[in-house]
């Protein structure tokens, strides 16, 4: 039987989630223990320095990028 592949370090753990501001809400407060405020189209950026380490809010509620948008 295959085996998933083996993580080497904390930038092979990196991903994209697009979901409810809802359950991002909830993974970013089981995770890292913070609530983002998650407005429509926010970034939340939580990190962990190894596989084993524990998650910390990196970044949260990022808006820069939606200047300009109606």
């Amino acid at each position: 039987p295959s085996r998933p592949a083996q993580i080497t370090s904390a930038a092979d753990q990196a991903v994209i989630v697009v979901a409810h501001r809802g359950v991002i809400r909830i993974i970013a407060n089981r995770l890292a223990g913070v609530t983002p405020q998650i407005e429509l189209g926010s970034i939340q950026i939580l990190r962990r320095e190894t596989a084993a380490g524990s998650w910390r809010a990196h970044d949260l509620d990022i808006v820069e990028h939606l200047a300009g948008i109606e």
